[in-house]
């Protein structure tokens, strides 16, 4: 679930610097970030917890 909290924490960063027309080298380290970043996927046994997403505030 801390992965999927990081994710929305960069996407939501992103959206609100590319709604303010903010592009400098902090916004696109973090899009670079965020290409890198493991996939979301539920896992064998079935743990919700990946799902924190799905209740984000967006």
């Amino acid at each position: 679930m801390d992965n999927q909290i990081v994710f929305d924490l960069f996407f939501n960063t992103i959206r609100a610097a590319e709604a303010l027309g903010v592009d400098n080298d902090y916004v696109r380290e973090l899009k670079a970030t965020r290409k890198l970043m493991t996939p979301m996927h539920i896992g064998k046994h079935r743990n919700t917890g990946p799902l924190g997403g799905v209740r984000a505030g967006r």
